[in-house]
């Protein structure tokens, strides 16, 4: 891919691909996902490529296709693909000649643009294809392809509409429902998850620049899929613009007034039929404008360098940060993928905490609020685990997806390489910083913020229940006077089964400090806070531990060397050469 990709002096907001090789497909759909935090798709290329990974998702629509799998994010049935046969024979550019390739990303905007020319037998077309999720319109997708014929007279057939076939690599988390099409073209269709009971409305909308070229129409109905194909001509030299518009609602969206199918079947048609009057140049437009607005003016971040990319490498960070991020519903939380693909089911983890939420403190405050707000909705899911592992508090599930459903790691990973057997995911078992990470974000949030109505009714008290699981979590060493951490895995998972992580006794220390710190605060200063809290989490009770016990706890030193050993195993280990 490295090859493949290109940049522009003076560009530091567009990324470019100048060659198409279909070996880089996948990759290449994550790079440049488009997305709102609502609404997530890969950028699979409108005609099927072998290799190709067709993934849309649409934030905290968890569900779980079965017992002996974890809840992940469904991927939603396809509204990208567009299949075109020309004079028989189906776009593919794997075949003929390809010139002035081009496929970009403006990381500004929020446009995709795929540009060639395409000369193969008796076929030579020059194609643009563009394409946006609306940052203006949660539910809102936009494509458009302009076709120019560059040779003899051609014939076109193209079918495009809804595809519900795809799946979680092989899990199927749709149950199907009705399809149809709605007065004014307007494809539809209806799906259910199937343990979380999720209703889905999909509708899709084709225009034509030109609609005395089509010949003819027709639907085709199959199961989980509805489409619409459209037989058309182009004479030599001449050029016709196809767009389509889709939406996609669900029965968990906050801005629905009423969440039956019925009415997310009204809502749908209703608004896709206001938006193929304004137009995809229209609707592209506002997206723009709302990117500018929310994101671009208010906080533009400029790097000084000799190497432009070092502003591109920025700015590309800036706009996979707000695409991932549900910034609309305190329920969801950005995925340790963001909405650009199928690893790690869409759970969140650490890196929120710790690597993501400090931009949005720093930046959006009100962003951050809502990250923070998905971690208090989950305490209850935190006291679950902590109980089921006989320890008190708050212990944060490692990977967590809907805020209630608590720990949501798989158990068994992929076949070891040298056993041939699974490979058991511990992290969900004794990977446990992530208590203490979601204690930090929460506590620069308010030192960066000031905001007291979140300190007092979800953010002491995280701090307070995170603490005191730690505190619970200490292990007493007789022989050495101490306290310890042990039997856990660090934050880069090199080894299992450490004692003493240094990154885990020094975030725990930290923790338990922090709460002690506000607990004599809020003591003394907010009394009618500091009660409600007592009441609810015994801390009077907890303080007294945590006093007794911080002092005592293990934090490994540097050695003579300055090397901080990263467990108590760790400079004993063997040299890998």
């Amino acid at each position: 891919m490295k090859t493949l990709m290109e940049y522009q002096q003076n560009q530091p907001w567009i990324i470019k691909e100048n060659s198409f090789d279909n070996n880089f497909l996948s990759k290449c759909e994550s790079v440049f996902a488009l997305g709102n935090g609502y609404l997530g798709v890969r950028s699979a290329f409108e005609e099927n490529y072998i290799g190709e990974k067709r993934d849309m998702f649409v934030s905290g629509t968890f569900d779980r296709f079965d017992k002996s799998e974890v809840t992940e994010l469904p991927n939603v049935p396809d509204f990208i693909q567009m299949e075109f046969v020309i004079n028989g024979r189906n776009l593919d550019l794997n075949l003929g000649e390809i010139t002035q390739y081009s496929f970009s990303l403006n990381l500004k905007t929020g446009q995709l643009i795929r540009h060639f020319i395409w000369k193969f037998a008796d076929i030579h077309l020059e194609f643009n294809f563009r394409r946006f999720v609306s940052f203006d319109d949660l539910h809102l997708l936009g494509q458009e392809v302009t076709i120019r014929n560059l040779g003899a007279d051609t014939s076109f057939q193209l079918k495009s509409g809804i595809d519900g076939q795809l799946t979680n690599s092989g899990s199927q988390h749709f149950a199907e429902g009705t399809k149809d099409q709605e007065k004014n073209r307007i494809l539809q269709m209806v799906s259910t998850t199937a343990q979380s009971r999720i209703d889905f409305v999909q509708s899709t909308i084709h225009d034509f620049s030109d609609r005395s070229l089509i010949d003819k129409t027709r639907i085709e109905i199959s199961r989980r899929q509805i489409h619409k194909l459209y037989w058309f001509h182009l004479k030599s030299n001449r050029s016709i613009k196809i767009s389509k518009l889709s939406n996609v609602y669900t029965s968990i969206d906050r801005d629905l007034n009423q969440k039956t199918v019925e009415y997310m079947i009204s809502v749908s048609a209703n608004v896709l039929n206001f938006d193929v009057q304004k137009g995809f140049d229209y609707l592209l437009k506002k997206s723009a404008l709302a990117w500018e607005e929310k994101v671009w003016r208010d906080f533009p971040i400029e790097i000084k360098s000799i190497d432009f990319t070092d502003q591109l490498a920025l700015n590309f960070a800036r706009y996979h940060l707000h695409i991932m991020v549900p910034k609309h519903d305190g329920r969801m939380s950005i995925a340790a993928k963001g909405l650009s693909g199928e690893g790690y089911k869409g759970h969140t983890a650490w890196d929120t905490d710790i690597f993501m939420l400090p931009y949005f403190t720093m930046t959006y405050p009100e962003i951050a609020r809502k990250l923070l707000t998905y971690r208090y909705l989950g305490l209850s899911g935190a006291h679950k685990k902590a109980a089921l592992n006989h320890y008190q508090g708050a212990q944060y599930p490692w990977e967590s997806a809907w805020p209630s459903n608590g720990e949501v790691a798989p158990v068994w990973g992929a076949a070891d390489i040298v056993t041939g057997k699974p490979t058991k995911i511990w992290s969900g078992f004794i990977e446990q910083h992530i208590s203490s990470d979601v204690a930090f974000g929460v506590k620069q949030y308010i030192d960066a913020t000031s905001d007291l109505r979140f300190a007092k009714f979800e953010g002491y008290e995280m701090i307070f229940d995170t603490a005191k699981f730690w505190v619970s979590r200490l292990e007493y060493n007789a022989v050495k006077d101490r306290y310890e951490i042990n039997n856990v895995v660090g934050p880069d998972e090199y080894k299992e089964h450490v004692n003493n992580n240094a990154f885990t006794n020094y975030s725990a220390a930290w923790n338990i400090s922090t709460a002690i710190k506000v607990y004599e605060k809020i003591k003394q200063q907010d009394s009618k806070s500091f009660d409600r809290l007592n009441k609810k989490l015994g801390l009077d009770k907890t303080y007294r531990q945590w006093k007794e016990k911080l002092p005592k706890l293990y934090l490994p030193k540097a050695n003579k060397d300055k090397i901080l050993p990263q467990d108590d195993s760790y400079l004993s280990k063997k040299f890998w050469i």
